[in-house]
């Protein structure tokens, strides 16, 4: 797969950043670090792309994570670095034709991260 830079992105995981930005209504701003993309709410993290082909979601619906297993994803637990990554899953492998085949379970997953980004830290 082609990498941006000598360093950065690669190129499938900038089309999925630019998917995902889609399907927020544009609501996204993307930033473009050394390892992974960051898609943003103003100063605050929704989506985390990484090069090793995982894409990290806020998400405190259970609903949704059962949905997302029903249709053959395997959401994972993050590793807890900080509060708010309790409600981060990760989703290894996801691709662009992932997103595109189930574009409907992944528009509530963006408006589930946007949402989980902006609650309250104790809930």
């Amino acid at each position: 797969m082609k990498q941006i830079g000598r360093r950065g992105p690669k190129e499938d995981r900038l089309r999925i950043a630019e998917r995902i930005v889609e399907l927020s209504g544009k609501r996204l701003l993307t930033k473009i670090n050394t390892d992974h993309i960051t898609l943003k709410v103003g100063p605050s993290v929704a989506v985390v792309i990484s090069n090793s082909d995982r894409v990290g979601f806020f998400i405190r619906s259970k609903y949704l994570l059962d949905k997302a297993r029903e249709e053959g994803f395997s959401p994972e637990s993050a590793k807890i670095k900080w509060k708010k990554d309790e409600h981060k899953f990760l989703f290894p492998r996801l691709s662009l034709g992932q997103i595109d085949a189930h574009e409907e379970l992944f528009r509530e997953i963006v408006d589930e991260s946007i949402a989980t980004t902006f609650a309250p830290k104790n809930s």
